[in-house]
């Protein structure tokens, strides 16, 4: 869970506002082990790949990974623009 909490940080940067976040869905498709005396490094990439203008809403794709493995699938964020 704190995955996911971490994924979604850009996009709520982005818009400035959680209350911003309309829906946020993910898989969880491999586990982040983080070492008892260490860090894990999440790489997040967040894409627009939808816009929907009459609704004035957007829907961003998010890619979340760590040691070159895709942890989260189908992560999805819509947000009010």
């Amino acid at each position: 869970m704190l995955t996911m909490g971490l994924a979604v940080q850009p996009v709520i940067d982005w818009v400035q506002d959680s209350a911003r976040i309309l829906d946020y869905g993910v898989r969880f498709t491999k586990p982040v082990v983080v070492p008892a005396s260490g860090f894990a490094t999440l790489t997040v990439t967040a894409t627009v790949a939808q816009l929907d203008e009459e609704g004035n809403k957007a829907r961003v794709d998010l890619t979340c990974s760590f040691e070159e493995n895709n942890v989260l699938g189908k992560a999805q964020v819509w947000v009010q623009l």
